[in-house]
């Protein structure tokens, strides 16, 4: 399973990104053009232990205008995915039948799943978390 599109706002020094991903994507850029928080955020958002102490994700993750903002109090971070089959049958049976509550069909008939994480602030853990409100799988357009 691949990602074609890859969508990220508001984190670290991307205000807002949304990406088509091919067969090989290659980021390139000057030092500090946002080419290792792509690969971050891809991280933090798939990483095993989402959702729980120890994904990295902190204050300084939070995209700002500049260094006198409050992270706690600026746009949520929100990345977002979009895997889809590159011809119809190319996905395992088996691995179709267990996420079939969470897959859509396009009209080519290939199947598709979308997912979007938000991470905000949470007051009573007095940590970054994943919104579990605005968090959703096959929403009608990535990551908002």
């Amino acid at each position: 399973m691949k990602i074609k599109r890859l969508h990220i706002e508001n984190f670290r020094s991307i205000k807002s990104l949304d990406i088509q991903l091919e067969e090989t994507t290659v980021l390139i850029g000057r030092n500090n053009s946002g080419k290792s928080a792509i690969l971050e955020a891809i991280r933090i958002a798939l990483s095993r232990r989402w959702g729980q102490r120890g994904t990295g994700f902190t204050e300084d993750d939070v995209h700002r205008d500049d260094d006198d903002s409050d992270p706690r109090v600026m746009p949520p971070v929100k990345i977002g995915f979009e895997f889809e089959e590159e011809s119809i049958g190319n996905w395992p049976t088996d691995m179709v039948a267990a996420l079939d509550d969470i897959m859509i069909l396009t009209p080519e008939g290939l199947n598709k799943i979308v997912f979007s994480i938000t991470y905000t602030w949470d007051p009573v853990k007095e940590n970054f978390e994943p919104d579990r409100k605005s968090t959703r799988l096959n929403s009608s357009h990535l990551g908002i």
